[in-house]
């Protein structure tokens, strides 16, 4: 049988990472809030604009997500309604924003 001092400092090793790690999801819990609250789907990163349109290890081109990514919230949201100006071209992210901001934040907070 194994030594219960050996069984001991297992775990308290084995808690005292249980703890940093609990602590430190708890810290980005706390972040959530304020980014959504800030949130903006034209400030979000993608991976094809940061790279360039290019894929980084076959060097060929790859298509925007971003452009996919507003035209189907356009779908969505828009529902077929005709857009004259930018302002109203923009709508359809201005109002996914605020379902994210409204919505998701009601659910999480």
């Amino acid at each position: 049988r194994g030594s219960p001092l050996l069984a001991y400092a297992s775990m308290l090793v084995f808690s005292f990472v249980v703890v940093y790690f609990a602590q430190r999801h708890v810290r980005e819990l706390g972040c959530i809030p304020s980014q959504l609250s800030e949130f903006s789907v034209e400030r979000t990163r993608c991976f094809c604009c940061d790279a360039g349109h290019v894929h980084p290890l076959t060097l060929q081109p790859i298509p925007c997500d971003r452009k996919l990514v507003y035209e189907a919230l356009r779908g969505w949201f828009l529902r077929g309604e005709a857009c004259a100006s930018e302002a109203s071209e923009k709508a359809h992210l201005r109002f996914f924003d605020s379902q994210v901001r409204e919505r998701i934040s009601q659910h999480l907070m």
